[in-house]
């Protein structure tokens, strides 16, 4: 290699010589004008440049549109050979000086070439690349190459490394939500269930189901967390990944079951090339609700059921009989019938009161009536006899207290619950008796007696008529 460069070196001086010798006793003349400077610019792999270009190149699973960052490079020694020590050498990142073992440290970033100009036919050049630090990376293939330098003075060798990011959980999302219900109240035995699901292609695939049933001792019952499902899950690869949560339709009846679909998507990248994947962003797509918090994101979601009472015609009304029966024990020869007997059946709320009388049988009865209005009331009544001054009887003092209780029942009919006297009874009938006894002198009627009046009206017209016959005696005497 060096003999060649001697001989080159004297044919160069034997051309020189032989210029100045033809040119001797020779008149040129020239004419000089004002240009713009000459910038030559080494590129190599250029035809007609003499020149070795290292190629350098990433290969990753970021897609086409990926931009590496402008951080990320890559360190390499050019070994030229004891020859080039010390020498100063036109490369494309300037002139650098090779060390004393004629090598290079040079640094390439990704889809850039390094060019080193100058060198002789038949150098051959050692390129390592350095052990990087760089998380993710790894040299694809040998991390030592060797090329000669052509005779047109070119060379050309490739680097390849290969990026390889680490997969990232979803550790910093939360994804919960709560069931409402309205138009009731919640009952024992209510159950609501809820699936998380991923799409996968073009179909969905179920993560998990959660469902909460009612308990009246926990006052969180109604909502339900898929967080812990969610954060097992990982995200190998960029991307957008689409999720949704959906209610299972049950089976309750009079419940319009929520059909809202909540979408949100989780949308992965690997903006640093720092050598792992992460949670860039996460979006409500459809419905769902989500939150940036410093510790990441929450995604909610309310699913709202609503109770719809079923339509029913009005129940019919129904109607409580109230049976009296009269009996009278007479003593002695006289008798007395049962019947024009009355009875009294008041409410003790309103105080309004209803009347009967006893037929000749001694049998009466009440009649009442309760519609849909009545559902739920309960009805307090007095029932007695009304004492109505009968020369000879003595009348059953009983007041008897009873109670209605209006309800529906599974077949929307109207139903009564009946008391007497405290006690339970399915039909309601009261027994009033009384003596009668002629001989028994009458005892004056006590209380209110309209008869008082009467009294009273004939002990006036006596006063007036023992005056009346007093005056008249007097004066017939005179006479």
């Amino acid at each position: 290699m060096r003999t060649g460069k001697i001989i080159r070196r004297i044919a160069m001086l034997l051309s020189l010589v032989m210029l100045i010798t033809s040119t001797i006793g020779t008149t040129y003349c020239y004419i000089v004008t004002k240009t713009d400077p000459i910038t030559n610019v080494f590129v190599p792999g250029t035809a007609g440049v003499s020149g070795l270009a290292i190629n350098k190149t990433v290969e990753h699973p970021l897609g086409d549109d990926y931009a590496i960052p402008d951080n990320i490079s890559f360190d390499f020694n050019v070994e030229l050979g004891a020859y080039y020590a010390g020498t100063k050498l036109n490369t494309t990142a300037g002139e650098m000086t090779a060390d004393a073992s004629g090598t290079l440290s040079v640094t390439i970033k990704p889809g850039a070439t390094f060019g080193i100009e100058g060198l002789e036919e038949e150098t051959v050049v050692k390129v390592t690349e350095k052990m990087t630090t760089l998380d993710g990376f790894a040299v694809k293939g040998d991390a030592t190459k060797t090329v000669t330098v052509g005779a047109d003075g070119t060379a050309s060798i490739s680097f390849i490394n290969t990026y390889t990011p680490d997969a990232v959980k979803p550790s910093n999302v939360t994804v919960s939500g709560v069931k409402v219900l309205e138009g009731r109240q919640w009952q024992v035995g209510d159950s609501f269930s809820f699936v998380l699901e991923q799409k996968d292609g073009e179909s969905w695939t179920k993560l998990g189901e959660q469902t909460v049933t009612y308990d009246a001792e926990n006052a969180d019952f109604s909502k339900f967390d898929f967080s812990d499902v969610f954060k097992a899950l990982t995200f190998d690869e960029v991307g957008t990944y689409s999720f949704r949560m959906s209610e299972v339709v049950g089976t309750l009846e009079n419940v319009d079951y929520d059909k809202t679909v909540n979408h949100f998507t989780v949308k992965v990248t690997d903006v640093d090339m720092d050598g792992k994947l992460e949670i860039n962003t996460v979006t409500s797509t459809e419905n769902a609700a989500v939150t940036k918090t410093n510790d990441g994101y929450v995604v909610s979601v309310t699913f709202n059921n609503t109770f719809v009472p079923p339509v029913v015609p009005d129940p019919d009304p129904i109607t409580v009989q109230i049976g009296v029966d009269k009996i009278v024990n007479n003593v002695g020869e006289a008798t007395h019938g049962k019947g024009g007997f009355q009875f009294v059946l008041k409410n003790t709320e309103t105080s309004e009161g209803l009347g009967v009388t006893s037929a000749d049988d001694g049998k009466s009865s009440f009649s009442l009536t309760f519609t849909k209005a009545d559902i739920g009331k309960t009805y307090t009544y007095k029932l007695s006899e009304t004492n109505q001054g009968f020369a000879g009887m003595t009348y059953d003092a009983d007041v008897h207290e009873i109670t209605i209780t209006v309800s529906l029942n599974e077949n929307n009919e109207l139903v009564a619950a009946l008391t007497m006297d405290g006690k339970s009874v399915n039909a309601l009938n009261a027994t009033f008796e009384n003596t009668y006894d002629a001989d028994t002198p009458v005892s004056p009627p006590t209380g209110d007696n309209s008869n008082l009046t009467l009294w009273f009206i004939v002990m006036i017209v006596s006063g007036s008529a023992l005056v009346a016959l007093t005056v008249y005696d007097r004066k017939r005497s005179r006479i």
